[in-house]
């Protein structure tokens, strides 16, 4: 592969240009349309912006190549098709969120050749469709404007080729795992547990088979990939390291796995897609999965920014804004905008005339436990409105979003579909901060869902549902919440907005839902020990938390965490994610053969 040093020119991202403007550049545009929404580049690596740029496209209208090159990627990352294009000198051109594919991975085309049709969805509604274009130089997004202005890329760009430039013995499939991540991290997306190889294809017939493996894994194996690449190999390093520092029970199953492991790693790195395909139905590549999210998910503790002197919260500082606090699923208000969830808003240095709840309830009012088993997206909808009103009778005023559980997908659902920064009538928004929010679903979810689809499971699950407290296994909100839904897919494959401050806060033993299910990408991540039996119900008014909370609140790093606290949150949300996953297909399994 090929690592490039990038020097980008002052003057590469000047306000964007209509995507037709210029006739004496090498490069063509994808679409004729004018550009809707400009390139934003992020202030870091994973920061918001918006990497690339959205030009007009009708449903169904042509998306061509913007020059020569090979098909490097071509299919489905978080629930949206996309194409990737390779040309000379590095240069990699993306289309996403088109209707269908019409080129496959390996494919040489010229500019001007049709890759698909687009099939993306307006950010603002206003304009029918539109085609998302990206540009990377390396792994470095860059304003694509810069291709139809007077004269060559080269001109403004220059390449220093570190490892020799990429040949055609390199695996496509390689490329298409480096792809498909890339897409996801530009896109602002979250690839689906079980993602689609090059392409498109997925589910029962497909290579991955709705075998729920960890998204790295899947997407490498389903693309018949290189999948040891060094970040990978690290992480199952790392993983297995974890493992064995894990008392004396964790060093010998550490190091009754690695053998196997590391050969199958190897295996999947080397072998045809078929052989490769092959393991997806092996026990044994669950596990190398969850030993590859261990070691990433400690790789990263490692890379944390954080901060040894973080205040606690105690009633001082904060951010001086309003606060809407919105709940989860469950929850209840006994009186129009009453407290709905126990979060300690005076230890966070909110004064009472600051503090709003969310309702449920359709006219905004109190609101019952069953008003929130409902749509979730007609939960965003009511926010929306509730901010509207906010804003109405405090005009100007910023307002924090702070959100619990089943809260923070509504306020993801939010910020995704209905927000928008320029429109006067929503309040500026502050800090985001979610608790045990589960952005990338809930495994218990997922299980109930598998358990609805066997005749005897449904049965045994209806008859819980009259028997035991908590959402009906049926409702609306609980589907959605599955890490496979359509809602899920849906929601990750729309972009956030940009310049938003968000920071996602679980628990190490969050058994309703596992620290590793609260990602949003690009928001700052923090797994903390809380105190106390129930770390889903404790942890909106835990001082560990809250401490983070606070950090959050006024722009400060987050608290540091100890080295077996790193440890423990690497660990500990995999093997919960894994047993409560994996739970609803084993018993539907058992349950639906035994006579």
């Amino acid at each position: 592969m090929v690592g490039i040093a990038i020097a980008v020119v002052a003057g590469l991202v000047s306000g964007p240009a209509p995507a037709a403007a210029a006739t004496d550049s090498p490069w063509q545009p994808p679409v004729p349309g004018a550009v809707v929404r400009g390139f934003v580049e992020p202030a870091s690596r994973f920061g918001p912006g918006h990497r690339g740029v959205d030009l007009v496209a009708p449903p169904g209208a042509p998306v061509v190549a913007a020059g020569r090159g090979t098909v490097v990627f071509a299919g489905a990352v978080a629930g949206a098709l996309h194409v990737v294009v390779l040309h000379r000198g590095g240069v990699r051109t993306s289309y996403s969120y088109l209707l269908d594919v019409a080129v496959a991975v390996g494919d040489a085309v010229e500019g001007g050749v049709v890759v698909g049709h687009a099939g993306g969805v307006d950010h603002d509604g206003e304009h029918g469709g539109v085609v998302h274009f990206g540009v990377r130089v390396g792994e470095a997004y860059v304003d694509p404007t810069v291709l139809f202005r007077p004269g060559d890329l080269r001109d403004r760009v220059r390449l220093v080729p570190t490892d020799g430039p990429p040949g055609v013995g390199d695996s496509w499939a390689r490329t298409a795992a480096s792809e498909a991540w890339s897409l996801a991290d530009g896109l602002g997306a979250t690839a689906p547990p079980t993602a689609s190889g090059p392409s498109g294809s997925s589910g029962a017939d497909g290579c991955g088979g709705g075998i729920p493996l960890v998204g790295p894994v899947v997407d490498v194996v389903c693309a018949g990939v290189d999948w040891a690449a060094a970040r990978t190999r690290d992480a199952l390093r790392a993983g297995l390291s974890v493992l064995a520092a894990a008392g004396r029970a964790g060093k010998r199953l550490a190091a009754a796995l690695a053998p196997e492991l590391e050969h199958l790693a190897d295996a999947l790195r080397r072998g045809a897609r078929e052989v490769v395909a092959a393991y997806l139905d092996q026990p044994v590549m669950r596990v190398l999965a969850d030993v590859v999210e261990i070691g990433e998910r400690f790789l990263e503790w490692t890379d944390r920014e954080c901060a040894g002197d973080a205040p606690a919260a105690d009633g001082t500082g904060g951010s001086g804004h309003l606060v809407m606090g919105v709940a989860g699923i469950g929850s209840a208000s006994a009186t129009a905008g009453g407290r709905s969830f126990g979060l300690d808003v005076d230890a966070l240095g909110y004064h009472a005339d600051e503090v709003h709840w969310f309702s449920y309830a359709s006219d905004g009012g109190a609101y019952e436990a069953d008003d929130t088993y409902d749509d979730i997206q007609v939960a965003a909808k009511r926010l929306a409105a509730q901010l509207r009103a906010l804003d109405a009778s405090e005009p100007g005023r910023e307002v924090d979003l702070i959100a619990h559980s089943q809260g923070g997908v509504v306020v993801e659902r939010f910020l995704r579909f209905e927000y928008d920064a320029s429109d006067p009538t929503f309040p500026p928004l502050g800090t985001v901060v979610t608790l045990s929010s589960p952005h990338r679903g809930a495994p218990l979810a997922t299980s109930v869902g598998a358990l609805r689809r066997g005749s005897k499971t449904r049965k045994a699950l209806d008859l819980a549902d009259r028997i035991l407290p908590g959402p009906p296994s049926d409702a609306t909100s609980v589907g959605q919440l599955a890490e496979d839904s359509a809602f899920m897919a849906r929601l990750h494959a729309r972009a956030l907005p940009e310049h938003l401050d968000i920071t996602t806060v679980g628990g190490t033993d969050d058994l309703v839902v596992p620290a590793n299910r609260i990602r949003i990408p690009g928001a700052t991540e923090v797994v903390v020990a809380v105190d106390g039996a129930n770390d889903h119900s404790a942890i909106h008014h835990d001082d560990r938390a809250l401490q983070v909370v606070r950090s959050a609140l006024e722009g400060r790093p987050p608290p540091c965490t100890s080295l077996l606290e790193g440890m423990r949150s690497a660990v500990a949300p995999v093997l919960i994610s894994r047993v409560e996953g994996d739970l609803g297909e084993y018993l539907t399994t058992y349950l639906e053969v035994r006579k």
